[in-house]
């Protein structure tokens, strides 16, 4: 019913936006989602895109990979022209990072403000892998973030849709505790996860890992499964069947979600 369920800011969609029933877009410029024509010949754009949709809107055969590329050619062309629109019709006195994560954000705030009906967004933020000189380069990134996000709230309260948006963080692993002979330290287990937004419920949420009892290898003993927290936003922010996304396991909400919203 949604061409645009989920979309990516950035050049390759991540695996945790695979989908079978919905097409992702991953897309780093808004206002360039557009369908590459030859720039040498300007003034038969509109003919070659008229043919690339005769092309693709012919009656595809039994063959399945042939219907998924023609619905993925005709959804990308459609979702090129309501992308171009979003661009050209957004607006806002706050003043976002030049950075990629602030500029991420900032198009998202661009499709929120359109209100197309998109449910998921996703950004990213790198490289936190920092085993070398881990102190200098973990001020910049979290400056970024802390930056970023603080320009992107601002802007959905001036959008009037803060109420609309919860936001979270992730990594894929945490750091070890001991630092390592290059001023930095090598992969580890637990993580923090922040999340954002005016209809949670702010404060910390399971205790400080010891810095001193660690398990075998000499990492952090986590003390909620991030599971729990992907659970209690599935369920009480996005209305989702939350073991059937998490491998039919079932998670206690954390209760860090208000009221149950449609966001």
């Amino acid at each position: 019913a949604n061409d645009l369920e989920g979309v990516q800011i950035g050049n390759q969609l991540s695996k945790a936006l695979w989908t079978q029933h919905a097409m992702v877009p991953a897309v780093s410029s808004l206002a360039q989602f557009q369908l590459a024509t030859d720039p040498h010949y300007p003034t038969s754009r509109d003919a070659r895109i008229n043919t690339f949709r005769q092309i693709y809107s012919q009656q595809p055969g039994s063959d399945a990979y042939e219907a998924l590329l023609t619905h993925a050619g005709l959804t990308a062309l459609d979702t090129s022209d309501v992308l171009t629109k979003v661009a050209s019709g957004y607006k806002t006195t706050v003043k976002y990072g030049t950075d990629p994560f602030s500029q991420s954000l900032r198009q998202i705030a661009q499709l929120i403000h359109a209100d197309l009906g998109t449910r998921v967004y996703y950004a990213s933020l790198g490289s936190f892998d920092t085993h070398a000189n881990e102190r200098k380069v973990q001020d910049a990134l979290l400056k970024n973030l802390a930056d970023g996000v603080a320009a992107f709230m601002q802007d959905l309260q001036a959008l009037g849709k803060s109420d609309q948006v919860a936001m979270m963080t992730f990594s894929e692993f945490g750091r070890r505790v001991k630092e390592n002979a290059g001023n930095g330290t090598d992969h580890g287990t637990a993580a923090p996860m922040f999340l954002f937004g005016s209809k949670l419920k702010g404060g910390l949420y399971g205790n400080s890992p010891s810095l001193t009892e660690l398990d075998t290898n000499g990492d952090l003993k986590f003390g909620i499964d991030f599971r729990q927290v992907y659970a209690t936003l599935l369920k009480d922010w996005l209305g989702a069947d939350a073991p059937a996304v998490l491998d039919g396991a079932s998670y206690p909400s954390l209760g860090f979600v208000q009221s149950t919203s449609n966001a």
